[in-house]
């Protein structure tokens, strides 16, 4: 991923409480994590049936479990079985496993199902899944600007 310096662009704030943030935006490419922006080749999109917020998988586990998001394609914090149409994330000792066309996700052995009914599902080639429920299942904080439709991770320093 393409790391652009965040002083080049007003969209940028250099607000000290963006160090430990992540945020991504419905329809854009570019994501700051931690006052730097990253552009990524999928954008976030609004899920028609459920209006869940959802984001390319691999980037916003990297990010969001503080990895570095600057090599997140040779991360092996994700894995993917083809075969099953699920993605395993291991981050912050945790195992959280996404199916494409499932509600459900599984948390250490768990199975939870995730809010509203969203359900992780592939787009051209990737798997998204629900912004909320993965914040939710790493224990940071989530919240929604609906003005500017940006979904943000909060970590705790």
């Amino acid at each position: 991923y393409a790391v652009s310096d965040p002083f080049e662009s007003e969209s940028v704030s250099e607000n000290k409480s963006d160090k430990n943030k992540v945020s991504l935006t419905i329809g854009s490419q570019s994501v700051n994590v931690g006052g730097k922006v990253f552009e990524i080749p999928a954008a976030p999109f609004i899920q028609n049936d459920t209006n869940s917020t959802l984001v390319p998988l691999r980037f916003a586990a990297i990010a969001v479990s503080g990895a570095d998001v600057s090599d997140s394609d040779s991360s092996d914090a994700i894995s993917w079985d083809a075969d099953t149409k699920t993605a395993t994330v291991n981050a912050d000792g945790k195992s959280i496993r996404f199916t494409a066309g499932s509600d459900m996700m599984i948390i250490n052995g768990s199975e939870t199902a995730m809010d509203n009914s969203a359900k992780a599902e592939i787009k051209d080639g990737r798997i998204y899944i629900p912004f909320r429920v993965l914040g939710t299942a790493l224990g940071v904080g989530v919240q929604w600007d609906a003005q500017t439709k940006t979904a943000s991770y909060s970590m705790v320093e």
